[in-house]
């Protein structure tokens, strides 16, 4: 039986799909595309971006990664906490974590974030890579995930139900698009995979360890001190 919360994520994936680009092949010189430091909702000023960490840090890391993918998985596992104790935490640098999604239940898991209040978007996302069995096979999983964090009670709009009112943020106009535009611009530069990091204008791909995200992120820093 095909549900609403289904038709609704299906009708997302057919409009990202008629905008989104084609991954833009690998290239032979590196990567020099610098991102958008901002996406916002030009009418409501509204943030599509998740930042952790002082917005006036030095160092920018943006981090693009897919909900379903083991290699994000296990960036998050085992090097995330220790970047952001080391490096964000202090000041040093901030991370700028955007959406993009390999497959539907990581669209699933994507859009529901972004229905999340702005102050628990982070923690969305480490609670999804955290129980990422709970929901990956079947994506109405993630309000369970939910539910389970926050109480039976938590819903997306008070006096709703909590997949009902999940979907009616899904369905707002052009919601996918607006919040996934980072993900449309940066696959028509390059990224072509997941997790891959910009930092300070450097193209980092895979889950490399914490110890190489500090080296990298030192390295920028010096550079910054030596000028």
């Amino acid at each position: 039986m095909i549900t609403k919360f289904k038709t609704a994520l299906a009708a997302a994936a057919l409009l990202l799909a008629a905008t989104a680009p084609s991954f833009a092949e690998d290239a032979a010189a590196p990567n020099t595309w610098n991102p958008p430091t901002a996406y916002t909702d030009a009418d409501t000023g509204e943030s599509y971006d998740i930042v952790v960490g002082d917005p006036k840090a030095p160092i920018t890391i943006y981090e693009y990664a897919s909900l379903t993918c083991p290699h994000c998985k296990a960036y998050q596992e085992l090097a995330a906490d220790a970047v952001q104790k080391n490096w964000i935490d202090t000041g040093k640098a901030k991370l700028v974590y955007r959406h993009f999604p390999l497959d539907q239940s990581a669209l699933a898991a994507a859009l529901t974030v972004q229905c999340m209040p702005a102050d628990k978007r982070y923690d969305s996302v480490k609670l999804f890579f955290k129980n990422v069995d709970k929901w990956a096979q079947n994506p109405e999983g993630l309000v369970t995930v939910l539910q389970d964090k926050y109480g039976k009670d938590f819903t997306f709009a008070e006096g709703k139900d909590a997949k009902d009112s999940l979907i009616e943020c899904m369905n707002r106009k052009e919601f996918a698009q607006k919040s996934l535009k980072a993900m449309l611009d940066a696959s028509q530069n390059g990224v072509n995979s997941t997790p891959y990091f910009i930092i300070d204008g450097e193209h980092v791909r895979g889950a490399n360890t914490a110890e190489k995200m500090g080296e990298i992120i030192q390295k920028h820093l010096d550079s910054k001190t030596s000028k």
